[in-house]
Formats: C-alpha cells, sequence, structure tokens
C-alpha cells in the first residue's frame, strides 16, 4: 500500500520518456507507485522503461488505445490518491508533496492540478478553489490532466472512469468528476510539458474545443431539465438554424454561456 499512484502515460515516442520517468523517481515525496501504461508497439520506449532499476515502477500493459491504458491504470492503482503524468511532461521536485499535503489538509478538495511550463512561457489559467467547475470548464480546459491528483475513493464510489470522447478524453474525465460534485483545486506551476505542435494538431484541437463545449452545454441543460425545460427547446430551435447556416456552433456557446455565468446561483451546476 502507498499513498500516491503516478500513472504515466507512455506514447510511441521516446524522445522525452526517461526525463519523465526520473522526474517522478527524483520526487521529494517518496511514498508512491509508479504504473507505466501506454499504447507503445515499438521497442525503444520499452528498452528505455526497462533500464530502470526501481522497485516502485510497475509496467502494467502495453499495446492499448489511450484510454484502455489509463483505465487499466486505474484499476491497478493501490494508492490513496492518484497523480497523473504523460511521457511529455516531467514534474517539479515537489510536486507531490505540495499536492499531497493540500489534499491531505483539504478533505473537501477532490481534483488538485496546477499550471504549465511549456517550453518557455508559463500556461496559466485559474488558482485556488474553483467555484462552480462546469462553468468554468465552459470557458475551456483549466485542468491539463498531466497536472492532476485525485482522490482514488471519490472516483471508486462515483464508477468513474476515462470514456471514449470525440474530443479529449481527459476533459471529460474532469467533466464527469464535476457533475458528481468534485471540488477542483489550482496551485502554482508544478509541470514542465514539451508541446509538439503542429498544423494538424492545432486544427484537431480547435474541433475538439466544440465538441467539448457542447458537451458541457448539454450537461448542464439536462442538469436543469425539470426547473428550466425551456433550454432544451431553445437548444433544439438553434441547432435547426445552425443546419440552416443562420447560426454557427460559437454562436450558440456564446448565448448559452451568458445565459449561465448571469444566473449561476440559480442553476443547477453539479
Amino acid at each position: 500500500m502507498c499513498e500516491v499512484s503516478v500513472i504515466l502515460l507512455m506514447n510511441n515516442s521516446d524522445t522525452f520518456l526517461e526525463r519523465a520517468i526520473n522526474s517522478v523517481l527524483f520526487q521529494s515525496f517518496s511514498d508512491f507507485e509508479l504504473l507505466i501504461v501506454g499504447s507503445v508497439s515499438v521497442s525503444k520506449p520499452l528498452s528505455i522503461f526497462r533500464s530502470f532499476r526501481d522497485d516502485r515502477i510497475k509496467y502494467v500493459g502495453n499495446k492499448l488505445d489511450r484510454v484502455k491504458a489509463l483505465n487499466w491504470g486505474l484499476t491497478k492503482a493501490k494508492g490513496k490518491y492518484i497523480a497523473f503524468l504523460d511521457d511529455h511532461g516531467s514534474m517539479h521536485p515537489d510536486r507531490l508533496k505540495v499536492q499531497y499535503a493540500l489534499m491531505e489538509e483539504n478533505s473537501n478538495i477532490t481534483v488538485c492540478g496546477c499550471w504549465i511550463k511549456c517550453l518557455s512561457h508559463v500556461e496559466k489559467s485559474l488558482s485556488g478553489l474553483i467555484e462552480k467547475p462546469l462553468l468554468a470548464f465552459l470557458d475551456g480546459n483549466f485542468l491539463f490532466y498531466p497536472t492532476v491528483m485525485v482522490r482514488k475513493r471519490f472516483l471508486t464510489i462515483n464508477k468513474l472512469k476515462y470514456e471514449e470522447f470525440s474530443g479529449r478524453g481527459s476533459f471529460k474525465f474532469g467533466i464527469e468528476i464535476a457533475k458528481k460534485g468534485g471540488v477542483f483545486y489550482v496551485d502554482s506551476q508544478l509541470l514542465q510539458y514539451s508541446y509538439e505542435s503542429n498544423i494538424q494538431n492545432e486544427k484537431r484541437q480547435f474541433q475538439d474545443i466544440f465538441q467539448e463545449a457542447n458537451y458541457i452545454l448539454t450537461s448542464l441543460i439536462e442538469l436543469n431539465k425539470d426547473e428550466y425545460p425551456e433550454m432544451q427547446v431553445i437548444l433544439d430551435n438553434f441547432e435547426s438554424l445552425q443546419e440552416k447556416n443562420i447560426l454557427n456552433a460559437l454562436d450558440v456557446i456564446s448565448f448559452f454561456r451568458n445565459i449561465f455565468m448571469k444566473n449561476k446561483n440559480k442553476i443547477i451546476v453539479s
């Protein structure tokens, strides 16, 4: 038994894998296990993994898609808390210590994330306790999954896991936690991340943003359907106007975002 299970998602890339593993092994907090999972089908990442000699490393599985790999890691994790990382990330030496202490001292917090240092700049979104996280997600994904530490008990009780999603699966994972009443906290910069950008990735991310925003909208409308059934009627009419090219997706998202923000103390958000 350990306090923290670190799930490291390994992809078919060896560029940053050794750095990612070392960033976990050299944490100032030592009561953890490292579960390395991934969709690896080539030999070099496996040889890098096998070069480490540390009893805390558990190699859980390979040749799995991203969702199955992460869920396999969740089922194998023995820690009270689960921290996520992927092979493009490098933990600050005190990340586990800081997040563990915060979770231990604040039993109401379900998920703790942090800012990331991406190349030469620091990606900051929100900070401190995140009130009404579903509404915060509507403004964008403030929670980057390789920064996250989450209470395993909360996931177990609510039967939460990663699911297939047309957008980013980690985003939907965060939404489902928020819908179950999870409390989110984002702290200082505790992760360095190497992001490989290209036009195809940026185009896919742009498409993901609309898919994810639409999922949040439908979730909020579903939560409020008994008190405000008119919202579904409005959404249906807007979708009809989209088909006629009178409105676009951004118009619909902006309209509902304004409604939810103006009435955030009236509507149900979890």
